[in-house]
């Protein structure tokens, strides 16, 4: 999807456990401006939306998360894609959502999902940013077995 920066984080085991590599300005991060912990409980989500400004980076580190993604943006080469991402302890990620991407998220497993969320706007800035909006989709947000 056009904008969209999904990173594997790097992790460095150590002999009293592991360093994990959040954001590294040498491969291309997003400027950090505001930082804050999303917890959505087991089986919650995060409805779908978009940001008018900003682009957002998600990095769930405690239990897993489904991320999806839809692309309805005007001019946009990959307009008319879905894309479904799982994030979390099991698959290390770091997803930047650029603006105007309409994005949702559950948290699946057994816990509730911790996600660490920066933004490149400053808190006052952001303020009516995102944009309830779902896409013109009919979802189906079960796990599906392959």
């Amino acid at each position: 999807m056009q904008g969209l920066d999904v990173r594997e984080l790097r992790v460095v085991p150590r002999p009293r456990g592991e360093l994990v590599e959040l954001f590294r300005e040498d491969e291309g991060a997003v400027p950090v401006r505001h930082a804050y912990l999303s917890v959505l409980y087991r089986g919650e989500m995060s409805g779908w939306h978009h940001h008018l400004r900003k682009t957002e980076t998600l990095i769930c580190l405690r239990g897993m998360l489904k991320l999806v993604l839809f692309d309805d943006r005007d001019g946009s080469p990959t307009s008319g894609e879905l894309r479904e991402l799982f994030i979390g302890e099991h698959n290390p990620l770091s997803v930047s959502i650029p603006p105007g991407l309409k994005h949702a998220a559950r948290a699946y497993g057994e816990e509730r999902a911790l996600v660490l969320v920066f933004s490149d706007l400053p808190a006052p800035e952001a303020s009516g940013d995102r944009v309830e909006d779902p896409p013109p989709l009919d979802y189906d947000w079960s796990l599906k077995v392959t």
